[in-house]
């Protein structure tokens, strides 16, 4: 009966070094865990930092966009407003002399 009481021996052995196994994986996961959780934690927080500071970059940039648009419309009406009939008839005149100087230089090269 000895191999009876030495197999019992050899289970309950076996038992408690599974248990034994259990607990240390239980609590070397538990350390890890410990270990890991902050540190993920931190880079999740790092992550959405940069994040809100890199949608916060787009939004600024598309309100001075926008802000450079408005003025740059402003600054074109203001200069059409400011336009005169007098500036136009001059630019108009102006064109006119200088079209009739180069017709002049065309009929003085096929006349030579």
């Amino acid at each position: 009966m000895g191999t009876v009481e030495e197999l019992k021996m050899k289970m309950e052995e076996d038992e408690i070094s599974e248990l034994m196994k259990k607990e240390l994986q239980q609590s070397l996961s538990e350390e890890l865990k410990g270990l890991i959780e902050p540190t993920l934690r931190q880079s999740i927080l790092e992550g959405l930092d940069k994040l809100r500071m890199a949608e916060f970059k787009a939004s600024l940039v598309q309100r001075t966009k926008k802000r450079m648009e408005e003025k740059l419309e402003r600054m074109i009406e203001q200069t059409l407003d400011s336009i005169t009939p007098q500036d136009i008839s001059g630019a108009l005149m102006s064109a006119l002399d200088r079209s009739v100087e180069e017709i002049k230089k065309l009929l003085e090269g096929t006349t030579k």
